[in-house]
């Protein structure tokens, strides 16, 4: 059976830099990941780089000397996992298992029963092919010093999972410049599996699409000799799973619909009473308005009325004063 090298690739955004130390260095204090098995972490290797991710990236980029601040939604670090198909590290054919009955060894499978999943495991892990493991790792440590160089933050060997993989974290920096965009494209990828590919001596491995389709073909086929009827069954039940999603994804839209409808009639009623607060205010400045006007028409007529009866007064004084003028 032919063995195939693999390689995955992914940006690490600045939030979850730790969440990625945590993970390679197993330095999460929670340890409620299914798929690690605690009692061979003391396997894990650091193989390239320190022990300290975080503090690693932050003194590479800082010696950039960047003329900028980076960005808080810069991608600061690429993380690559480099591993081989696992007939490559253990022997199926001594082990007494096919490779697709080890595929269907997952923790999603034996949720409550993690105790049989491990001890399944341990008994392919038994007929472990040290020779190839131990090439695999040179050749790996090898290929990262010369493809990544200085960039490289740290390479971890990790034994206590399923199958035999390291994780690579790298700072992706071209000329001298921290470019996440620039450093990992579509055509970097196919060059590191190419590159990864020759230098272990292995067969490139399919892409994942390619493996999807293929699975789904396998799958159809198994389904035609396991006969039709079977397949209509499984078929019928994932329909109605899925219409159970569909059905609630509906219910979830039409209540943001209603939601939406409540938020608009409670705006327009919000804007109804804006403008009848402003009517009104608009009202009460006229009342004001008229009411200020009939005051000043008063006091006008009032302060009249009060020259006319002092007018009146000294008329009949100098009437007065006349006369007695005369008598005298």
């Amino acid at each position: 059976m032919e063995s195939f090298s693999v390689l995955r690739a992914q940006k690490i955004s600045q939030s979850a830099e730790t969440a990625a130390h945590n993970h390679n260095l197993r330095a999460s204090e929670s340890k409620t990941e299914t798929n690690v098995n605690r009692s061979r972490s003391s396997e894990n290797e650091l193989l390239l780089g320190s022990r300290d991710t975080v503090k690693t990236l932050n003194q590479i980029i800082d010696d950039l000397d960047l003329k900028t601040a980076v960005r808080k939604d810069a991608n600061r670090a690429i993380e690559l996992v480099l591993s081989a198909s696992p007939e490559h590290f253990y022997d199926f054919k001594k082990a007494g298992i096919t490779r697709e009955q080890w595929d269907e060894l997952t923790p999603e499978n034996y949720k409550n029963r993690m105790d049989v999943y491990w001890k399944k495991i341990a008994r392919v892990q038994k007929h472990f092919k040290k020779d190839n493991f131990e090439k695999w790792k040179k050749d790996t440590v090898n290929w990262t010093q010369k493809e990544f160089g200085k960039n490289i933050v740290n390479l971890v060997l990790h034994m206590d999972e399923k199958t035999p993989h390291a994780h690579l974290i790298v700072t992706p920096v071209v000329d001298g410049k921290l470019t996440a965009k620039q450093f990992f494209t579509p055509i970097t990828a196919r060059k590191w599996q190419d590159s990864y590919s020759k230098a272990t001596g292995l067969k490139r491995g399919i892409s994942s699409d390619k493996k999807h389709e293929d699975k789904k073909e396998n799958e159809v086929n198994q389904a035609k000799k396991t006969g039709y009827r079977k397949g209509y069954q499984v078929g019928y039940k994932v329909g109605q799973q899925e219409a159970k999603q569909a059905g609630k994804k509906v219910g979830a839209f039409l209540g943001s619909m209603v939601s939406s409808f409540t938020k608009r009639d409670e705006l327009e009623q919000a804007e109804k009473d804006k403008k009848e607060a402003e009517r009104e205010l608009a009202s009460e400045r006229k009342r004001n308005a008229e009411a200020q006007a009939q005051l000043v028409k008063k006091h006008e007529r009032e302060l009249q009325q009060e020259q006319q009866k002092k007018a009146t007064a000294e008329a009949r004084y100098e009437k007065k004063k006349g006369r007695a003028c005369l008598g005298s």
